[in-house]
């Protein structure tokens, strides 16, 4: 029983990769304290809007986007 659990467990989590890593991107920045990397999430590319964290980019002279692949 426990060994299908695990199975399921990572078919779940396998999935969940697949679908996520195309929207997901590196994100750095470069500021007066120096250069800061994280990482976001494209919430919709059309416009080009991304979800990342407010201390990367807090303060930051300029941005870069890179898509995972």
């Amino acid at each position: 029983a426990f060994a299908d659990c695990t199975a399921d467990f990572q078919a779940q989590v396998s999935a969940t990769i697949t679908l996520s890593l195309p929207r997901t991107v590196t994100v750095r920045a470069i500021a007066s304290d120096g250069p800061r990397i994280g990482s976001g999430v494209i919430i919709d590319s059309k416009r080009g809007l991304i979800l990342t964290s407010y201390h990367v980019i807090n303060g930051a002279n300029s941005l870069s986007v890179r898509r995972f692949e």
